[in-house]
């Protein structure tokens, strides 16, 4: 499910995903990006 998200407008894909988890559940994301502008790179 994860690597779909950025396939769709983010709202949209946020609002579907928190409706998944079971009451009292929770929803994690996470972000994997490399960023380029840390000068590390």
């Amino acid at each position: 499910m994860v690597a779909v998200v950025h396939h769709t407008a983010f709202e949209d894909a946020v609002a579907a995903l928190v409706r998944l988890p079971s009451p009292g559940g929770r929803l994690v994301i996470g972000g994997l990006a490399y960023n380029r502008s840390s000068g590390t790179g």
